[in-house]
């Protein structure tokens, strides 16, 4: 608030008036703090880690990311996850990123590719449903990776076909 050259009466009237352009998520209610948990071999926010692997998968509404990810976060965890709007905007119903995408639902893209070996980064797959030998298709390309290994959201995987950097990939069967 110092170096917006603010006061604290001042802060909360512009906060109360609403969210100034569009559509905020929160980990949690103003009076709780956001959790970190173990998944699957990493660390990651417990908010953050599911929402990202929603918006991988879904383009949905700001309401119905936060509907999904609710239960998903640990029980242990006092935190409940929210979403607020500009007031009067409808956003809530609008679709995230306020646009009509037509990228295709992924599990994990691919960072780097050196001969018939490529990185990968797991944004959209459920970690514990991958391990070495887990197959996943291009989406948009003729071609395939088998991962060989893997720590936290990073894989090492044997390539097959036309595969490059920035192809969006899919788990197969």
């Amino acid at each position: 608030m110092s170096r917006l050259n603010l006061s604290r009466e001042e802060y909360i009237r512009r906060y109360r008036e609403g969210v100034a352009k569009g559509v905020v998520l929160a980990a949690t209610n103003p009076n709780q703090t956001a959790a970190d948990a173990r998944f699957n071999g990493f660390y990651a926010g417990a908010f953050t880690y599911n929402l990202t692997r929603y918006l991988w998968q879904q383009t949905s509404t700001p309401e119905s990311a936060i509907a999904y990810v609710v239960p998903k976060i640990p029980k242990i965890f006092d935190q409940t996850p929210r979403y607020e709007i500009k007031v009067g905007s409808g956003y809530e119903k609008q679709p995230m990123y306020f646009i009509n995408t037509s990228n295709p639902a992924a599990d994990a893209v691919v960072t780097e590719v050196k001969g018939n070996e490529a990185k990968l980064w797991f944004g959209g797959v459920e970690m514990g449903a991958i391990a070495p030998g887990t197959v996943f298709n291009a989406i948009a390309l003729k071609g395939k990776v088998t991962l060989r290994s893997r720590e936290g959201l990073v894989g090492v995987a044997t390539v097959e076909g036309a595969i490059q950097a920035g192809a969006l990939l899919r788990k197969a069967g």
